[in-house]
């Protein structure tokens, strides 16, 4: 359940920074600097020069640069803290004070997906045990968090209209 909880909020913050950023990127002084930074670092990086071209030949430079902003900034996955608040501070809103409560959560379903819950230093390298109810405690936080983030960016793009 706790996995699941994390594709949860994972895809749904996702989606909501998919729908909200070009809006933003064209309309908020803060994401508006967010993608600057992106097209400089872009241009910075090694392929810059093709970056570069890349955009110049789109018929329409600022949404080829807005589209490759919002494909940078959601590519990765937001299964940590501090990847939830980078995309929290892109679309220009407060990460909920909540977010900090999810570090052991975020540990466990990392332990899950990539260890396969495996404890390597038991003897016969048993599964790890759970309680229930702290798996039911994490998952419920996943999900709140994920309510709580798309709330606040529906009330950013609503402040926009």
């Amino acid at each position: 359940m706790l996995v699941f909880a994390g594709a949860g909020l994972d895809s749904s913050v996702k989606q909501a920074a998919r729908d909200c950023l070009p809006a933003l990127a064209r309309n908020s002084d803060e994401t508006r600097d967010e993608l600057e930074k992106f097209v400089e670092r872009e241009i910075r990086a090694g392929g810059g020069q093709r970056f570069l071209v890349h955009l110049i030949l789109h018929s329409n430079i600022e949404d080829k640069a807005i589209t490759e902003f919002v494909n940078d900034q959601t590519r990765g996955s937001l299964q940590s803290v501090e990847e939830l608040k980078r995309i929290c501070k892109t679309i220009g809103i407060q990460a909920p004070k909540k977010i900090n409560d999810l570090r052991p959560a975020f540990k466990a379903r990392n332990a899950i997906i990539h260890e396969m819950d495996m404890d390597f230093s038991a003897r016969n390298r048993n599964r790890r045990s759970r309680k229930r109810d702290q798996m039911v405690t994490w998952t419920n936080q996943m999900l709140e968090v994920a309510e709580l983030i798309v709330d606040e960016v529906d009330a950013r793009i609503a402040d926009l209209q």
